[in-house]
């Protein structure tokens, strides 16, 4: 249901954008401000959704903050995982992308398996949903062909490095294999829907690989 939401949201932008040369004529302007519940003047609300039209939709990147919802003085509020270290990653990497020279990152929502390797329970459900929040498809969580990984490995399986460093770096793990170059007998199931797989080793924690 977020993510809807947020489409919505990005496609309402995209539709400002598009359409301001019409929608802030001020004879054109008051049909639409009528359609909008807002607590500012008239004035005020066509300046700030004349800024709104400036933001460049397409290279928005959707992101959910995840957590656990809890009652505070018969309110419910959301406390992020990690006592929010896990936004203020999420935060600075997408401003990093936003400002690097490539827009790899936005050209499309990156999808991928991760698979438990370790015998801690629930390792590979608790990873994908921190994946998700960060930006990425998770397509399934599973357990891997065994479970005594001593490492952590990430498969590249379209030979996208950009990507994968990012990926990597969410997770601290350097361990990136290309999928080209694995040998038959490397024993790795993998989904060929998916870009990249995650198999979960004994050095990783729940949150990074150490």
């Amino acid at each position: 249901i977020q993510d809807r939401y947020q489409s919505v949201l990005i496609a309402f932008f995209a539709a400002l954008s598009k359409n301001s040369a019409v929608i802030f004529e001020d004879r054109n302007f008051r049909p639409y401000e009528n359609l909008i519940q807002a607590n500012v003047s008239s004035k005020d609300l066509k300046y700030l959704l004349s800024n709104v039209a400036l933001v460049d939709s397409e290279r928005m990147a959707q992101r959910n903050v995840t957590g656990s919802v809890r009652d505070v003085d018969g309110k419910k509020l959301l406390f992020p995982y990690y006592d929010g270290d896990l936004i203020k990653d999420t935060v600075k990497q997408t401003i990093n992308s936003l400002s690097a020279a490539t827009e790899t990152m936005y050209d499309r929502i990156y999808v991928l398996e991760v698979q438990n390797g370790t015998t801690t329970q629930g390792l590979a459900r608790n990873t994908s949903i921190l994946l998700q929040g960060f930006g990425f498809d998770v397509l399934s969580s599973v357990n891997a062909d065994r479970n005594d990984y001593e490492k952590t490995v990430i498969i590249n399986h379209i030979g996208n490095e950009e990507v994968a460093k990012t990926l990597g770096d969410f997770i601290q793990c350097d361990n990136i294999i290309t999928d080209e170059v694995l040998p038959d007998s490397a024993g790795y199931e993998v989904d060929t829907n998916v870009d990249f797989t995650i198999i979960l080793g004994k050095d990783f924690d729940g949150r990074y690989v150490r």
